[in-house]
């Protein structure tokens, strides 16, 4: 359940409850972090071809991962279509790369 922004001014966690200033009582998912719930941006390296070439042409920023690569080639003339977006993901301990479709992948 998505917590509307107006209604979203003061947010306090109580066990498995998110409790917003309206008195509103909405499920908190476990172990989602109360960052998780708000909008949130990323950096993206963007690479063109295989990121493993190093051929970095840029750092972007999203608010969604899966549209990485879309955005690095709409951002950067150069890609012709070809630039996958990259970003680290710390639970991987590795980075996490999307193409132009959205595809993930590992680098």
């Amino acid at each position: 359940m998505m917590i509307s922004q107006k209604r979203l001014l003061v947010a306090i966690t109580f066990g498995s409850l998110l409790v917003t200033a309206s008195g509103m009582m909405v499920p908190h998912p476990a172990g989602a972090d109360f960052d998780e719930m708000i909008d949130k941006t990323y950096d993206v390296a963007c690479y063109i071809g295989n990121p493993n070439n190093n051929r970095n042409i840029g750092t972007i920023t999203v608010t969604e991962l899966s549209s990485a690569g879309a955005a690095c080639n709409a951002t950067f003339i150069n890609c012709q279509g070809k630039c996958v977006g990259c970003v680290n993901d710390f639970d991987l301990d590795g980075t996490v790369c999307y193409d132009k479709n959205g595809k993930k992948f590992l680098h």
